[in-house]
């Protein structure tokens, strides 16, 4: 995750906390959010594909796995 603290430490601290929330958001649903700068969407692909390569690693992607097998993907109610 060194990579994807670089690319955070460019940005205003608001700016960076709204890219750090994307990526939760992203790491808990899989849910891309969108950025209108063209600079932010680029920056958080490059983000998403560094939460990808290293999700096996994180502590809790046993747990996560574990609640997908279990209660399935999120259903929406109609």
């Amino acid at each position: 995750m060194i990579k994807a603290e670089k690319l955070l430490h460019v940005y205003h601290p608001m700016d960076r906390a709204a890219m750090t929330y994307a990526a939760l958001v992203f790491i808990l649903t899989g849910h891309k959010m969108e950025f209108k700068a063209i600079v932010a969407k680029r920056q958080f692909r490059v983000l998403c594909s560094v939460i990808k390569e290293n999700m096996t690693e994180l502590t809790f992607s046993d747990h996560m796995k574990y609640m997908l097998r279990k209660y399935g993907k999120k259903r929406t109610l109609k």
